[in-house]
């Protein structure tokens, strides 16, 4: 059974309809704070959902601007931070050891916790098959988009490969306009 190929990311449309879905969601009450703000980083990193919940405040390197991730897919890596991304987490107040906590401040979120505040999340926006992991498309295609070269956005994602990174950077035309 091949797996399809999926080539999607989000457009800026759908990522305000993110934004203010979460931020109604929030409001309401309805959704625990940890996912809220696992939704935010993967938007803001990049990252893989795997490595965003279990993410601690200790790896969290404001001096330098990056996450230093002690174990990931691919290995120990840094994950960059914009200014947007390093605003957003030094902000945040810290309860526990971990970013994104669950009911008990002590442990992290659980998948399937999270997973059923991404459903209702994307039920409010009505965007059709969207998952986590179309952020890291997303973070490669905007990447491409400036004109990045595939070294940079290779190391942006924590790839092994230019093979790999390949695979997330949409089809763009811009940075050669």
């Amino acid at each position: 059974f091949p797996e399809p190929k999926r080539e999607r990311h989000f457009s800026d449309d759908e990522l305000a309809r993110i934004g203010a879905a979460l931020a109604a969601m929030e409001r309401e009450g309805v959704i625990l704070p940890g996912a809220a703000r696992l939704i935010r980083i993967l938007a803001l990193t990049g990252m893989r959902l795997g490595e965003a919940l279990g993410l601690r405040w200790a790896w969290i390197d404001a001096q330098a601007a990056c996450i230093r991730l002690p174990d990931a897919k691919a290995g120990a890596r840094a994950v960059p931070l914009g200014i947007p991304a390093l605003a957003y987490l030094v902000s945040l107040e810290r309860i526990g050891p971990f970013v994104c906590h669950g009911i008990e401040a002590d442990k992290p979120i659980g998948s399937k916790t999270f997973r059923r505040a991404w459903s209702e999340l994307v039920k409010r926006t009505g965007i059709v098959g969207a998952r986590p992991h179309d952020f890291r498309h997303t973070t490669g295609t905007f990447a491409a988009a400036t004109g990045a070269n595939a070294f940079i956005i290779r190391d942006l994602m924590g790839h092994k490969t230019l093979a790999m990174t390949g695979k997330y950077v949409g089809r763009t035309i811009d940075p050669l306009r």
